[in-house]
């Protein structure tokens, strides 16, 4: 026999879930000696015994890991050490003076109620029989109540629940599955739930049957989850979602439904196995599923379109109510329209009462807010749409070593932000838009909470070019405040490298970033980009021809103003008369008639490259949306309208709409020697189909075919030129899957390696990853 010893340093999400009992048992089971224990930013493991059986210690450890863990890192080194240790055990967490942690300490996220725990809470004869704060180490709250690390009680928001025996003797027993479960409680001891209603309380099961009573009488609540409150009303309310839809402003911008399981779901949504997988998955988050053909379900839940956001009870309190109500509900954030979402019991009250006077809520604090992840898929093909509750913090292992640690600030919209160092990047939960003070604030509030959770100390903070961004706002105000450089970083580049970051890419690709808007080099807006190069060198070869915004960003939403202002752009005023007719129509001759002065005199009018502009522009031709509720609105009607063609033609690819290219000199490295795309016939042969009455489904579907060409014919103009045949696709004009799953095929059958991501998201949320990763390469003037 040879008797060895052995040190482990364990990295990854190693803490909270069940791993140091797992580490335990695998070593009894071998019959190794030693101990196991949290360190702040790893577990380690001593491991003492005959050298073979330490061999197959180390297999189980890779390949048997409890639901939730994962390795991400494991340093493994031989240890000469005259102790003999003659048991194995868990010790107490290491807090060494002068150790800090650092964003190599995978955080857990939230958890779904696992299997075991939900098969409790309805069993009558188990202690924690309809506890709606059951929980084990396969599941329930975790980043939303650590106050720091490393991950024990006493640095939650549970350290004022003090454990009874009942719990006390599982939370200690290595052979149970609550073996420091940090939010360990039952009734004894832990939270309480509480319904209030006007000066009436209701407590414990009472609270229960009374929500639901008022559910089913068609009232709305505010009910305190993991991340914040929600907002809940029955499905079937219809008067219930007019009235949450005109407090909230929210005129057709879809609401998410939460529903009891996959059973519940199946009876008005088509699940796929991959959706099923992540509804019924740990993550849990709102995935989109295609509405049943006979849905019953009230059309005003998600207007007009063909998918509803679907979440599973996630929370045993949310369990309880499904399992009662036995229907599906309404489950909206709990805020105003933009807003963060309220996460303390005060804040509810004091926030909430246009909506509700009934309150379910309960003793555990929320220490950080999460909204909701949301996820789509196209087909198996997963898409993240918001990075949320169960998915957030998010972390990379990136294929570099940066000396340099960087806070990278994300977009203005769909906020998101990113800490950098070595190999390394968290990207923090959605903060939102920020256009208001308060999100402002949550975002320089998270930002200092992972600062002190990861002892991060940023040596440069990279923003975006456009200074009105709030988040370019704050990031200038922490560089003062830190004496911090800052480099800025082009937020078309910035899409592009986040799709490359989530791939570890660091070679010459071709960038196609294609979104809504953001202030290109030029001091233009650009929004359909195509990009050759590494990220040091990473060159614009192509846009699409530049047309105007008449008033900026009003025209988000009035898209008619997008399409005049491109009218008037291409000279297309005599070909398209019977348009601005219809708009004079439908919006006035004088306001149309001033739009075309204010744009001609350039009054408050900004010119675009934006392929999000172009889709409103083509939706509002057609007559499909020519103003928007909500971000996006026009184009995913446009899409839904092509998904409708898409089906009954099996994606056969159709002739394209004429378009023109105009090559500049692509030899030069300045910023007009760019190829332009000129759109003008294709608006002419757009017109004129809908004039001759063409199927509005067809017209929707050979645009986007004309857009899917477009893309094939100019990157491979790049790749005959760089002979690069890489092609990332980033913005969120690709959250489109008619439009995504025509390129890939188009790109693909071309030879193109062709990258999206399915880790971070294709929308400005994604933004924060990639200016991290860009401004690693601006700084180090790396080439790949």
């Amino acid at each position: 026999m040879n008797i060895i010893t052995e040190k482990y340093e364990v990295y990854g999400i190693v803490q909270g879930v069940g791993f140091r009992p797992f580490v335990y048992n695998i070593a009894l089971k071998h019959g190794l000696f030693g101990f196991v224990q949290n360190c702040l930013d790893r577990v380690e493991i001593i491991v003492q015994g005959d050298s073979t059986a330490i061999l197959k210690f180390k297999d189980d450890l890779l390949k048997r890991l409890p639901p939730q863990a994962q390795i991400t890192n494991l340093k493994i080194n031989s240890v000469k050490t005259l102790e003999n240790y003659t048991s194995f055990k868990i010790i107490e967490s290491q807090t060494k003076a002068g150790v800090q942690p650092k964003i190599t300490s995978l955080v857990p996220a939230d958890l779904k109620i696992c299997q075991d725990c939900t098969k409790e809470l309805i069993d009558i004869n188990n202690h924690r029989y309809n506890y709606p704060f059951i929980n084990c180490t396969n599941c329930g709250p975790r980043i939303s109540i650590i106050d720091r690390l490393p991950y024990d009680r006493d640095n939650t928001s549970m350290r004022k629940f003090k454990m009874c025996k009942f719990c006390k003797s599982e939370y200690e027993n290595p052979s149970n599955r609550r073996f420091h479960a940090q939010p360990i409680a039952c009734s004894q001891c832990g939270p309480r739930l509480l319904l209030t209603v006007n000066e009436s309380e209701f407590h414990a099961d009472k609270a229960i049957i009374m929500a639901c009573n008022y559910l089913e009488s068609g009232h709305i609540i505010a009910v305190k989850g993991i991340g914040g409150f929600h907002l809940i009303t029955l499905a079937s309310n219809v008067e219930g979602i007019k009235y949450l839809r005109k407090i909230k402003n929210r005129t057709s911008k879809p609401f998410a439904l939460m529903m009891l399981d996959t059973d519940m779901v199946q009876k008005y949504c088509v699940v796929n196995l991959a959706e099923e997988k992540i509804l019924n998955g740990s993550d849990s988050p709102i995935v989109f599923l295609n509405r049943r053909h006979d849905c019953n379900l009230p059309d005003i839940i998600a207007p007009n379109l063909s998918k509803l956001g679907i979440m599973l009870a996630y929370t045993p309190l949310h369990y309880l109510l499904l399992n009662r109500l036995n229907e599906p509900v309404i489950a909206t954030s709990a805020n105003y329209s933009e807003e963060p979402i309220a996460i303390g019991n005060d804040e509810a009250n004091k926030k909430l009462k246009s909506f509700t006077n009934i309150f379910l809520s309960h003793d555990r604090d929320i220490l950080q807010r999460f909204d909701d992840s949301v996820v789509n898929f196209l087909g198996s093909k997963k898409q993240i749409i918001r990075l949320g509750r169960g998915l957030a913090p998010r972390f990379y292992g990136l294929n570099i070593n940066s000396s340099t640690k960087i806070l990278a600030m994300g977009s203005h919209i769909k906020n998101t932000f990113c800490l950098l160092a070595q190999n390394q990047a968290v990207v923090s939960q959605h903060i939102g838009d920020l256009d208001n003070l308060e999100t402002y604030n949550v975002l320089e509030q998270t930002i200092n909470y992972y600062f002190k959770l990861f002892n991060y100390k940023p040596d440069l903070i990279a923003i975006d070019l456009h200074a009105s961004y709030g988040s370019s706002k704050l990031g200038l105000k922490l560089s003062q405040i830190l004496n911090l450089p800052i480099v800025k970083i082009q937020h078309h580049i910035a899409h592009v490298a986040s799709i490359m970051a989530s791939h570890s890419l660091n070679e010459p690709i071709i960038g196609v970033a294609f979104d809504g808007t953001g202030l290109g080099l030029d001091n233009t807006i650009w929004g359909g980009e195509f990009f050759g190069g590494d990220l040091n060198n990473l060159r614009r070869f192509a846009s699409f021809k530049p047309f105007f915004l008449p008033g900026g960003d009003i025209s988000i939403k009035n898209n008619w103003r997008s399409l005049i202002g491109l009218i008037v752009a291409y000279g297309l005023e005599t070909e398209l008369e019977g348009t601005l007719n219809n708009l004079e129509t439908q919006f006035g001759d004088l306001a149309i008639k001033n739009i075309e002065k204010q744009i001609k005199a350039n009054i408050n009018t900004y010119s675009t490259s934006s392929v999000g502009r172009i889709f409103d522009a083509v939706s509002a031709l057609l007559n499909i949306c020519s103003v928007s509720d909500y971000e996006g609105q026009a184009a995913i009607y446009l899409m839904e309208a092509a998904k409708k063609y898409a089906a009954f033609n099996n994606y056969n690819i159709l002739d394209v709409y004429n378009y023109d290219l105009e090559p500049e000199n692509l030899e030069t490295n300045d910023l007009t020697g760019i190829l332009s795309i000129n759109l003008r016939s294709m608006f002419i042969e757009i017109f004129a189909d809908y004039t001759k009455k063409m199927a509005i489904e067809y017209i929707a579907y050979k645009f986007h075919v004309t857009l899917a060409s477009i893309i094939d014919k100019i990157c491979t103009i790049i790749k005959d030129k760089t002979k690069i045949n890489k092609v990332c696709l980033g913005g969120g004009v690709f959250q489109n899957e008619v439009l995504i799953n025509l390129t890939r095929h188009m790109l693909e059958k071309n030879n193109f390696m062709v990258y999206d991501s399915d880790t971070i998201p294709l929308n400005d949320a994604g933004i924060s990853l990639g200016q991290a990763y860009a401004a690693y390469f601006k700084i180090n003037n790396l080439t790949g």
